[in-house]
């Protein structure tokens, strides 16, 4: 008997293609989510194609350092007050800086920055993910900031006021779905969106009735943002390439993660979770405790006290430990009358 090959293929063929994925609102950050970035600082190379059922191989990127990234609440930090539509924040303890962000219906967006030497804060913020988002779909996103500032005049005399307006237009684009081949594994079904993101600077000068333009600019660049929609962390990659998106001149891809995000499934105490462990001393410790009169004290080997504080339910708790010695220290959680000790290892 004849056996009928084409119809076979016809019903077999669907089965071998991947399911189209979308970014959805359940994909976004949450307070609670750590996890690190391998970054490739030197990595250039044309970029590859998108459409349907694209295979990109990027085993060779390099890890030339690692970066870490912890979302907490942003209630309760230093410049809450400034962002109070934010609902989320990172901490940057190589400069002591906040980063503040907010999560709805529509994406994942940036409002600003904060220090002590400062706030950068976006009028309209700056979108980084949108929802619900899939292969085709497009959104254009502008973010807006104005500065105020002062400089020394020429003569030294005196001071110009100037103002300095910044606006970046972002084009999304899903150009793509399919594998990405990252160096720590295959990631199947992940949907790539390409970004044209072009930054208008102007500066002007207050005449005191008025401002004047002085001067004006533009500057483009195209990135590259991977998502595996459903995964525990779904931003796996991201590149940035030269403003007609022909060439990557940067990259970072997903390493691993740590997320409070689970149930209790009985009444043990969860210990705490110390991340980069060994660390030069600018580690991160997932708490487990929900009690906010928890304490974290370090002790070193000795016994010897060398911290306390009071760190409450806080999911994330930074500690820059970078003044101390080498050496393995011990870190005691306690909440009430329970208590954890966890090793660490500083090595600077």
């Amino acid at each position: 008997m004849k056996k009928n090959y084409s119809l076979f293929l016809i019903f077999l063929f669907p089965a071998l293609l991947q399911a189209q994925p979308t970014l959805t609102s359940n994909d976004l950050p949450y307070a609670g989510l750590a996890f690190r970035l391998a970054k490739d600082s030197t990595f250039t190379d044309p970029v590859q194609g998108g459409g349907i059922n694209a295979n990109w191989n990027y085993n060779g990127l390099a890890n030339n350092y690692i970066d870490t990234t912890s979302f907490a609440v942003a209630a309760g930090t230093p410049y809450a007050a400034t962002f109070n539509g934010s609902n989320l924040s990172t901490y940057d303890p190589t400069d002591d800086s906040y980063t503040y962000y907010h999560t709805n219906s529509t994406g994942f967006y940036v409002d600003g920055f904060a220090s002590a030497g400062g706030n950068f804060k976006f009028t309209s913020p700056q979108l980084f993910a949108p929802v619900p988002f899939t292969y085709l779909n497009t959104i254009t996103n502008v973010a807006r900031t104005s500065i105020d500032t002062v400089v020394p005049n020429s003569t030294g005399t005196g001071v110009y006021r100037l103002r300095v307006k910044i606006n970046i237009t972002s084009q999304f684009l899903a150009d793509g779905y399919g594998t990405l081949i990252l160096p720590n594994g295959t990631h199947n079904n992940t949907l790539r969106l390409k970004i044209t993101e072009t930054t208008y600077d102007s500066i002007l000068v207050d005449t005191f009735s008025t401002y004047i333009l002085l001067t004006s600019g533009a500057t483009q660049v195209t990135r590259l943002r991977w998502f595996e929609p459903g995964a525990p962390v779904t931003y796996i990659c991201g590149m940035d390439a030269d403003s007609l998106g022909n060439t990557t001149t940067s990259s970072e891809y997903f390493l691993d993660a740590l997320s409070l995000r689970v149930p209790e499934v009985d009444n043990r105490v969860q210990s705490p979770v110390f991340y980069p462990n060994p660390s030069s001393g600018s580690l991160n410790m997932m708490n487990p405790s929900t009690d906010p009169s928890a304490e974290l004290s370090l002790y070193d080997e000795s016994g010897k006290l060398i911290e306390r504080r009071t760190i409450g339910s806080t999911p994330v708790v930074n500690l820059d430990l970078r003044s101390i010695a080498n050496g393995i220290y011990h870190c005691n959680l306690r909440q009430g009358t329970r208590q954890q000790e966890t090793q660490i290892i500083i090595q600077h």
